[in-house]
């Protein structure tokens, strides 16, 4: 640090300021990050920051986890604090800068909540000695932890002369009264204080202040006879709290466990009788019968009533305790505490320089932590002791032996040889594992096996796209919420539909059987394409005209070494068509088809190839005849071997693995589940590292055995569906019905919901959870989503049931103001579809909440093989599609602590923003200085000189939405006769102080865009930039017809351009990492369609700006440097044809 300034300070708060500022903590969040104003400067700096603004004097930064280093070298800061243990702690700790100190706070006394980060720190400060000594349990140097208490501010909570009870509130209880402030959590142990008062005289009253659910409380007061001396209250402003820690008789909060308790001290500053928990912190400050009545028992409702009667009935004790504690607060007011907090800020920075040892162990902490995570995820509990013993001999041998023979060989290892060694080991791959769910990895095999010129591979290695795989694909996709793939493959299948309606195998020679799955996926997905339902009905005509006889004979014999009752599974889709068309012939040519093969003697042969037996099996169960099928299947079952594998055919003993898999799916259908899931796990230990499956396993197979059939993938995921469904029936009578709604899990939801929402849960089971919303919101519309029938038939009263897999539900996009799942994407195959889903549910502003077990606790507890928990920064990322302020925090779970397994993610779906939101985002301090000195300075951006040439000195201008008014500035110095109108008056008195600060006039106006105060033909142009991509076609369309209606010239409308690439990747980029601060934003490709619609005539349309498109991509990527060389210098545009720019312009004219 220079001498001759003020350090600076960088802040990572554990949650997002606005949180605080929702709190009503805002406003001493400045003096409490700036003890005394010590800094010159205070930064908050942290991933769960939106964008960049200035708050409570303190400039705050939105930035990812990866670009925290940099901003921290940015800001040239000095000290970097961590407020938390866990997540900042680690965050600050894997990207240090070297040579700036790092100082952890830790304020939990729950070991669950301390990261091993915290022995990485240089000062640890812990809130008390219990969580002192919690760090030092987790590998903290003691001579690096300080312990530095909360602090009370005096001038506020000192004792309140006079202060009576009766003049509190109306609902305060008459005669004594007992005084609880916390929140209503099972840690704060309201329930044995309500219990004590119920062995207490009836003159006793109880005060409970804080927030949370009441309704359990409540209900326990009610059984205990209490309820009418007890009064519930929310919140009480933290200058009014004295009052009432000064007027109660005792104040009582025996806490199960605490980091610190400031609420203990707030009331001994105001002199009140405590009685709480002979527990650490409690008893680190407050001395048993000297400040306060500490109780062994505090479980106890006997020994509490009695401490609670000895202090309301000894006023002597009472006095005495009482004054002791106000002594003991003198240790923590605010200006003392601020001292000690400067000094441990100025240990910091007095720090010498690590010893080698440290600083390289320092340097490897953050390549520890990515291996360690790598472990977790693919590494079973069992054998992780081997790992850690192999990671300390690296650590021992490796990192400080390599240090002791650097220094034997006489070579000085200096800050930045340390630095780079840390550099280049942080950029060492991974290696690549196979950590993800055996589904998902089938799911991505596909992906990855469609072809650019269209359909799915015939296998890994083929060249070309088979129809009929494609086409029974298309219901798998669907169900699985891939739903972009399906389209295109029935695009695909469209455009190479022959001219007679059928479908060709890959070498091009038509055939029934491939069509037939050919028109499985039209039907499927007849919703997805508008030709579908015509080329359905084209296939459908093929196959009855391929029948002998109208299906009297079957399809005939149409190959040579695959039996003809092959074709009974061309059946199920024509039935289907003929429902759909509703052709009574064609129903019937199924049944008598059904009928040929069901006499025929070969249908059943259960000597035959797997594969091909099962697509005889599949149809018939799927015909309703699987009474037919099911000796055949428990023929297959009694063959089956240990293993889990079935032989290919008879005789032989290796095993066809799509017959498997389709027997598997068949077993599922008939409710024999055990059969079923030996050979589950049979595949998912054959699947390739692809994702996929060989066509056969085992010595002499001979069903594609080298190769990677794209139909063993389709008919494993299939089966894998059928198995979570029947998993989850034959669990149903274990699930629980009920969830009280203190359980985190269920206080996640509960937080977000208001009177009359509608609300959604994905993956319901029996509606617990919704039975908990209810409880709490009689009148929510609650919906539940679930796959198991017997599960939604269990839902509570008045909850409507959807049978639908997480991921494509059947229900209105933006349907729903809070959309949750509880421990349901685990057993997602596809997570990105299923959050998608969820959030595509929510309506604008409403809440998404997602609750599951996080990935780095795998392992803790037994689960089904496909179950497979999220990561945090997926779910983030995931949310942050959709979501605005996205958020984790730890949640309690049936009885458990809140200690990192389960995590509530919560994010609200993005919304257009109003007015001030708009103005908080563009305006910041020094914005208008900055602003005026640009147009001043002749500053004119590529978008800006559009509308200048599109106007002339002396006609009147309007523009719509003015925002900063940067260019309406511009405008105005350019001799234009200016009118800027917006909805928010911040905006307006922002772009008048420019105008003034400029010397020039305009008129500013606030309305509504759509209802402009003004005379038809009013302006010589209209205008308007980064306004009509909020709004739906529908209302843009409005929209420029009413601006028409006031133009007598051109409209020149601005719009983000949904052809420039850099400002599409880099926008979803900023969206997924929480720094996009716009709202919702959608690009738009061309206005040619709503300027007609409104009437007026498109004269041209271009983009501008793509060097500024270039900014929305991070400086590191590589498309922005290859985009930056491929594109023309100078101040010239690409192209017309490249239409890369960030701005599409579109210039009209009334007709």
């Amino acid at each position: 640090m220079s001498t001759d300034r003020r350090p600076r300070l960088v802040v990572v708060p554990s949650d997002a300021l606005v949180e605080y500022e929702r709190n009503g903590f805002g406003a001493w969040l400045e003096r409490y990050y700036n003890p005394g104003g010590f800094f010159a400067e205070v930064h908050v700096v942290s991933p769960r920051e939106r964008g960049r603004r200035r708050a409570h004097g303190m400039a705050v930064h939105g930035v990812p986890e990866r670009e925290f280093a940099s901003a921290v070298r940015a800001l040239d800061a000095d000290v970097v604090r961590a407020y938390g243990a866990y997540w900042p702690a680690d965050l600050v700790t894997r990207r240090r800068v070297p040579g700036v100190p790092v100082v952890v706070s830790a304020h939990d006394s729950n070991p669950a909540k301390i990261h091993r980060a915290v022995r990485y720190a240089d000062l640890v400060v812990a809130v008390s000695g219990i969580v002192a000594r919690r760090v030092i349990e987790a590998g903290a140097d003691p001579a690096r932890v300080r312990v530095l208490p909360n602090r009370v501010d005096r001038a506020i909570f000192r004792r309140v002369a006079g202060a009576r009870p009766g003049d509190l509130d109306p609902r305060v209880p008459p005669g004594r009264l007992i005084l609880h402030v916390g929140r209503r959590a099972p840690q704060k142990n309201l329930d044995t204080v309500i219990r004590a008062l119920a062995l207490l005289p009836a003159d006793h009253g109880g005060v409970f202040v804080g927030g949370g659910d009441v309704a359990p409380y409540a209900r326990l007061a009610a059984d205990l006879g209490v309820a009418d001396r007890c009064a519930w209250i929310d919140a009480v402003d933290n200058h009014d709290l004295p009052r009432w820690y000064s007027a109660c008789d005792c104040f009582c909060v025996p806490s199960r466990w605490e980091g610190f308790g400031i609420v203990f001290v707030e009331a001994a500053a105001c002199g009140a009788p405590i009685v709480t928990s002979d527990i650490a912190p409690m008893n680190e400050y407050l001395a048993h019968d000297e400040s306060a009545c500490l109780v062994a028992d505090f479980e106890s409702p006997a020994a509490l009533a009695a401490a609670i009667r000895r202090v309301c009935e000894d006023r002597e004790y009472a006095r005495r305790i009482g004054a002791g504690a106000a002594r003991v607060a003198e240790r923590f007011d605010r200006v003392a505490v601020d001292r000690q907090e400067i000094a441990i800020y100025r240990e910091a920075l007095a720090l010498p320089r690590p010893p080698l040892a440290r600083r390289l162990a320092l340097a490897a902490w953050p390549v520890e932590e990515r291996v360690r995570e790598a472990v977790r995820a693919v590494v079973p509990e069992t054998a992780r002791d081997s790992v850690r013993r192999g990671a300390r001999v690296v650590r021992e041998r490796g990192v400080t032996g390599g240090a002791r023979a650097a220094a034997a060989w006489g070579v000085r290892l200096g800050d930045r040889a340390v630095e780079g060694w840390a550099r280049s080991v942080r950029r060492a791959p991974l290696v690549r594992s196979r950590s993800a769910a055996p589904p998902a990895r089938a799911l991505a095999w596909l992906r990855d096996n469609e072809l650019p010129d269209g359909g799915i591979r015939v296998h890994a290695d083929h060249p070309d796209g088979y129809p009929e795989v494609s086409g029974y694909l298309v219901p798998t996709l669907l169900a699985y919420g891939e739903t972009a793939l399906a389209t295109r493959l029935l695009r695909w299948l469209v455009c190479i539909q022959r001219g007679d309606g059928g479908f060709t195998s890959p070498d091009g020679i038509p055939h029934v059987f491939d069509t037939a799955q050919a028109l499985r996926g039209l039907l499927a997905g007849a919703g997805l394409e508008p030709a579908a339902p015509a080329a359905a009905r084209r296939a459908a005509a093929f196959l009855r005209r391929a029948m002998v006889d109208d299906g009297g004979g079957g399809f005939g014999e149409r190959y040579r070494d695959i039996p003809g009752s092959v074709h009974l599974y061309a059946l199920p889709p024509l039935a289907e068509a003929a429902r759909v068309t509703d052709d009574a012939g064609l129903a019937g040519a199924v049944d008598r088809c059904l009928r040929f093969y069901l006499g025929r003697p070969d249908t059943l042969d259960d000597g035959d190839l797997t594969h091909f037996l099962a697509y005889r099996l599949e149809a018939l169960i799927e015909l309703g005849q699987a009474d037919v099928a099911r000796p055949v299947l428990a023929a297959l079952a009694r063959r089956q071997r240990e293993d889990g594998g079935v032989p290919g055919r008879g005789g032989v003993g290796w095993v066809c693995v799509p017959g498997l898999a389709q027997i598997a799916g068949c077993w599922y259908r008939v409710g024999w589940w055990e059969p079923a899931d030996r050979a589950m796990a049979w595949l998912e230990r054959h699947q390739t590292r692809r994702g996929g499956f060989r066509g056969s396993e085992g010595p002499g197979a001979d069903y594609f055995p080298g190769q990677e059939p794209a139909w063993a993938v389709k008919f494993y995921l299939d089966a894998h569906r059928r198995r979570v469904s029947a998993f989850m029936a034959r669990q149903a009578a274990a699930f629980p019905a009920a969830v009280s709604p203190e359980d985190g899990r269920a206080a996640a939801v509960l937080a977000h919901v208001r009177p009359g929402d509608r609300v959604i849960e994905l993956g319901c089971g029996k509606g617990r959870f919704l039975a908990a919303v209810r409880a709490r919101v009689p009148d929510a519309q609650c919906t539940g989503v679930d796959l198991v029938p017997d599960l939604l038939a269990a839902l509570p009263d008045g909850v409507r049931g959807v049978a639908a897999t997480l991921e494509r539900v059947p229900c209105a996009g933006e349907a729903f103001d809070v959309v949750f799942g509880v421990e349901a994407v685990e057993h997602s195959a596809n997570l990105e579809t299923a959050v998608a889903e969820m959030v595509r549910l929510a309506r604008p502003g409403g809440v998404v909440v997602v609750v599951d077990k996080e990935r780095r606790h795998t392992g803790r507890l037994p689960c089904p093989p496909w179950e497979a928990w999220p990561a945090d920064d997926a779910i983030r990322r995931l949310l942050g599609r959709g979501c605005d302020g996205v958020t984790a925090q730890p949640v309690t779970y049936d009885g458990h602590p809140a200690d990192g397994l389960m995590v509530a993610w919560t994010g609200r779906k993005r919304a257009r923003l109003t007015g001030a939101e708009w103005s908080r985002v563009l305006i910041g301090d020094g914005e208008r200085q900055a602003l005026v000195g640009r147009v001043r300075r002749n500053h004119v951006s590529p978008w800006a000189m559009e509308v200048l040439l599109a106007t002339a000195p002396g006609q009147r201008v309007l523009e719509i939405g003015s925002g900063t008014g940067e260019i309406s500035l511009a405008l105005a110095l350019a001799g234009r006769e200016v009118t800027v109108l917006d909805l928010s008056p911040q905006s307006l008195a922002f772009v008048q102080r420019g105008a003034a600060d400029l010397g020039v006039r305009l008129r500013a106006v606030g309305a509504d865009a759509a209802r402009l105060p003004f005379a038809a033909r009013s302006f010589d142009v209209v205008w308007s930039s980064g306004l009509l991509e909020h709004f739906t076609p529908d209302e843009r369309r409005a929209l420029l017809a009413e601006w028409a209606r006031v133009a007598a010239g051109r409209l020149v409308n601005l719009v983000p351009n949904a052809a420039s690439l850099a400002y599409r990747l880099g926008k979803a980029e900023q969206e997924e990492s929480g720094r996009w601060a716009y709202g919702v934003e959608t690009p738009i490709a061309s206005l040619r369609e709503d300027l007609e619609a409104a009437g007026l005539r498109l004269e041209r349309e271009y983009s501008v700006g793509a060097r500024h498109a270039l900014a929305f991509l991070r400086a590191t990527d590589p498309l922005r440097r290859a985009l930056a060389r491929r594109l023309p210098g100078g101040a010239a545009e690409p192209a017309e044809d490249l239409r890369q720019g960030y701005l599409l312009v579109a210039v009209a004219a009334p007709r």
